[in-house]
């Protein structure tokens, strides 16, 4: 009886056929991401209810001092000698680099002194100076019987009763002539309005002996603290300090990293662009 070879043929060639395919269907395995690392110079504050913690958003100025913020991974009080300690509390300041999650910090390298890491470009807090042009002969008092901090107080008070408002300032840097009582401030008041500048200066010159200035305002105040609102609701918890900046007419917005889901979160309500987003860990090689 002769048997029929071509059932092995046939399973033979499917062996080939399905190796074949195997191996045209193979993909080289990628290489793996390297996770950016950052750069951040901060407190650690380790307590009985957390372990150590990144104060990004400031901290309390108590004894023992209180913070909260994202957990540090990898960081250890062995590795430092200066820190801190009071009632269970362990604190310092430290330069760290290492990656961010969206939740954690981990280290990649032992924590340094706090000026050996680069800096974020912050928020701007400093009081500027009077955008007006002293008159001539210089700053000076207008009103002797006006120069009280009862004065002062009524034009800051009125200035704050207006819709229109943008900000009130003091510029203690601007000198002025004259004597005055010691407890009215020295400096030039800048108070700033969308509306009738002339009309608000008539009124605060009513009020108020001292040297001012009035000048316009891009926005109001009331409009600001809105604006601000809205970007606490947008971000749900994602930024460390959402403060209105009335006197540079902006929002800003201090946050872990400044990524595409923040801008666009915030561009959502803000058409103006007038959020100005700060990054506490800035990236490093």
């Amino acid at each position: 009886m002769t048997r029929s070879r071509r059932p092995a043929a046939l399973l033979l060639g499917g062996l080939l056929l399905a190796g074949c395919a195997e191996a045209a269907g193979s993909a080289p395995v990628p290489e793996p991401v390297e996770a950016q690392r950052y750069a951040v110079s901060t407190t650690v504050l380790e307590s009985p209810d957390h372990g150590p913690q990144l104060c990004l958003g400031g901290v309390e100025q108590s004894l023992p001092p209180q913070c909260g913020g994202p957990d540090v991974v990898g960081f250890e009080w062995a590795d430092v000698d200066d820190e801190e300690s009071a009632n269970g509390t362990i604190w310092g300041n430290y330069g760290l680099v290492g990656t961010w999650d969206g939740d954690r910090f981990t280290l990649t390298e032992p924590p340094g002194d706090r000026d050996s890491v680069p800096r974020p470009e912050g928020v701007q807090d400093s009081v500027p100076p009077t955008p007006c042009d002293p008159p001539a002969g210089g700053w000076a008092v207008v009103d002797e019987r006006l120069l009280t901090t009862e004065a002062q107080s009524a034009a800051t008070t009125y200035a704050d009763e207006q819709p229109d408002l943008g900000a009130v300032w003091l510029d203690q840097d601007a000198a002025w002539t004259g004597a005055r009582p010691d407890d009215v401030d020295a400096g030039v008041l800048t108070f700033s309005f969308t509306g009738d500048l002339d009309r608000h200066e008539a009124e605060l010159r009513q009020r108020y002996g001292g040297p001012i200035c009035v000048v316009a305002a891009a926005h109001t105040a009331a409009k600001l603290q809105e604006l601000q609102a809205a970007v606490h609701d947008a971000l749900s918890g994602a930024a460390f300090t959402i403060s209105a900046d009335a006197i540079r007419g902006a929002v800003d917005v201090v946050v872990p990293v400044v990524d595409d889901e923040i801008v666009q979160r915030i561009a959502a309500i803000d058409p103006e662009g007038l959020v100005r987003a700060h990054a506490m860990l800035v990236p490093v090689d």
